[in-house]
C-alpha cells in the first residue's frame, strides 16, 4: 500500500540521507513491501487533488451541477427578497393608514415572518449545496487518492503525496501523477 501523505510525512520519510528502508514510518504508519518491487520502494511522486478534481470530466460535471443549483436558488432568493422589499415599502408608505385601522402590527409581523423564512431558506439552500459538494466531490477525491495509491504501488514509489495540501512543497525530482490520474478518471488511460 502506498501512502497519500502530508508534507510532514514526506519529511519523516525522506529525512535520512542513506538508502531508504522499505518499512520507513510515515505519519506513524509503516509501508509494506509490494510484491512487484523486488528492489524495494524508492522515489517520491505527488498529485494535485484540486487540479484533478477541477479538470476531470466528473469534477466538471459536479461544478456545473452546483453552479446550476446556485443560480436556481439565487433566483428564488432574489424573488423572495423582492417580495419582502415590496411589502416593506408598502408598510412604510401606508403606515398611518394601517395604524388607524389597527393593522400595522399585523403587517409588520407578516413582513418579519417573511424575513425569517428567507433566512431559513438561505440556510437550507446552503446546506443542500454543501451536502452535494461533500458527497459528490468527496467521492471523486476518494477515487483520486485510491488511483494515486495504486499508481504508487505499481511504480514502487516510497511515498505519494497530495501537493494541493496546505504547506506542501513539490521538489523537481518528485514525479507529478496528476495528468495520469485525470486520464484514468476520464477513462482514457487504464490503471
Amino acid at each position: 500500500m502506498m501512502f497519500v501523505a502530508s508534507l510532514s510525512a514526506l519529511a519523516v520519510s525522506c529525512g535520512s540521507s542513506g538508502p531508504r528502508d522499505n518499512h520507513a514510518a510515515v505519519d506513524g504508519a509503516t509501508s509494506r513491501p509490494f510484491a512487484g518491487c523486488p528492489n524495494g520502494r524508492s522515489g517520491v511522486a505527488h498529485y494535485d487533488a484540486h487540479r484533478a478534481l477541477n479538470e476531470c470530466a466528473r469534477g466538471k460535471a459536479v461544478v456545473r451541477r452546483l453552479e446550476s443549483l446556485k443560480e436556481k436558488y439565487q433566483r428564488e432568493i432574489d424573488d423572495a427578497e423582492a417580495s419582502i422589499l415590496a411589502q416593506k415599502r408598502d408598510i412604510e408608505a401606508n403606515q398611518d393608514e394601517y395604524r388607524s385601522q389597527g393593522m400595522l402590527d399585523e403587517k409588520v409581523a407578516a413582513w418579519e415572518a417573511l424575513v425569517t423564512e428567507l433566512e431559513r431558506l438561505h440556510g437550507e439552500y446552503q446546506k443542500a449545496l454543501n451536502e452535494i459538494e461533500d458527497r459528490e466531490a468527496g467521492e471523486i477525491v476518494r477515487d483520486i487518492r485510491s488511483i494515486a495509491e495504486h499508481m504508487g504501488d505499481v511504480a514502487c514509489y516510497e511515498l505519494v503525496y497530495d501537493s494541493s495540501t496546505e504547506g506542501a512543497t513539490v521538489e523537481p525530482e518528485h514525479e507529478d501523477l496528476t495528468g495520469h490520474i485525470i486520464q484514468i478518471l476520464d477513462g482514457g488511460e487504464q490503471l
